[in-house]
């Protein structure tokens, strides 16, 4: 994970890696999401004039 945020690697570069990656060595997880360990939900708060979706601050200071 450290490497894709340090060098500011896409998902589809990541994703094309590890598909070469994986026809090698078949344990190899197959999508940057499972790699990078993307939440697969965010909360979303409904407000009178629209939405709210809090990433969280430490999440976004890290980045």
């Amino acid at each position: 994970r450290g490497w894709v945020d340090r060098h500011n690697v896409t998902h589809a570069a990541v994703n094309d890696s590890l598909f070469v990656l994986k026809d090698k060595e078949p344990s190899v997880l197959a999508d940057a999401r499972m790699l990078l360990k993307t939440p697969r939900q965010c909360p979303i708060r409904q407000l009178s004039k629209g939405e709210y979706v809090h990433f969280g601050l430490k999440t976004g200071l890290i980045k």
